[in-house]
């Protein structure tokens, strides 16, 4: 890896967005690293097609969230909804990047949700999702498992993602898998780029099988590390071991682990599984 090497340029953040609370956090930690990031923020909110197309059926029925009743809901209703949903985050939008002083605006869309992020994800450097959508299955003591949309999109997804973890906030100690690869010369670049701001902790976890190859590996991060006037913390897991992440990530106390996509074994569903496992934003890059 060159000393040399251009940063990896982030001009545009887009993050998805729902009518459900967690929402507000993500626009939090959006609009946060938009202006780590110094680019531009897209609220991205989709009209569910095919929740619109059976809207007035009468098998579909409206639960409410705090009484627990069931109502059937019609199409007009539900377009009223939507449109109150999408101004209420474009208020929210505004109001929060304005504090942070960041370009930020709403972009509403119609169609099927995984297709619309894929196509968002395709023409913007960052997407940011949550764990979980509006699911009103809350499962109370049991670690919360990656939403449906979430696991599709990620098995798919062409940039950077972000999967926040929603019941914490985006900080430090940053934490990078490095495998010696193009996708995690990239992920050490955008770690790099979040501890500079903050003059924060760095941790790179290295995959390799041999001593040899992690000792190589370990001198080529070090050498663009100190070119970029920045250290790190250590470690070292053989390429198979994925499991030996989660007792690092939590001892290290990660806030974020940057992972590189292009890695055979960080996957698929190798990948969900591990997220399903982790208590920490993840942030994938291909």
């Amino acid at each position: 890896m060159s000393a040399n090497e251009p940063d990896l340029p982030i001009r545009q953040i887009v993050v998805a967005l729902d009518a459900s609370p967690s929402s507000l956090v993500l626009l939090e930690a959006a609009t946060e690293l938009a202006a780590r990031f110094h680019t531009e923020l897209v609220g991205l909110f989709i009209e569910d097609a095919t929740l619109i197309h059976l809207a007035g059926s009468p098998f579909l029925r409206e639960v409410s969230r705090f009484s627990g009743t069931a109502r059937q809901l019609g199409l007009e209703q539900l377009e009223r909804q939507l449109r109150a949903q999408a101004s209420q985050m474009r208020r929210v939008l505004t109001t929060i990047a304005a504090r942070r002083q960041v370009s930020a605006t709403l972009r509403v869309v119609r169609g099927q949700v995984v297709a619309e992020l894929l196509k968002a994800a395709a023409e913007t450097d960052l997407i940011i999702l949550g764990r979980t959508g509006q699911s009103l299955v809350r499962q109370q003591g049991l670690r919360q498992r990656l939403g449906s949309t979430t696991r599709v999109f990620l098995t798919q997804a062409p940039r950077l993602t972000l999967v926040l973890q929603q019941k914490t906030r985006l900080g430090l100690p940053v934490l990078v898998v490095y495998d010696n690869s193009g996708a995690a010369q990239r992920a050490l670049q955008v770690a790099a780029r979040l501890v500079q701001e903050n003059a924060g902790q760095l941790t790179v976890i290295i995959l390799a099988d041999t001593a040899e190859a992690v000792q190589q590996a370990e001198q080529q991060v070090v050498a663009w590390l100190q070119a970029h006037r920045l250290t790190a913390r250590y470690h070292w897991l053989a390429s198979t071991d994925l499991a030996g992440l989660r007792p690092i990530v939590a001892m290290e106390r990660g806030r974020m682990l940057i992972l590189p996509g292009a890695n055979a074994a960080l996957r698929g569903d190798a990948l969900l599984a591990l997220l399903d496992e982790l208590h920490t934003s993840v942030l994938v890059v291909q």
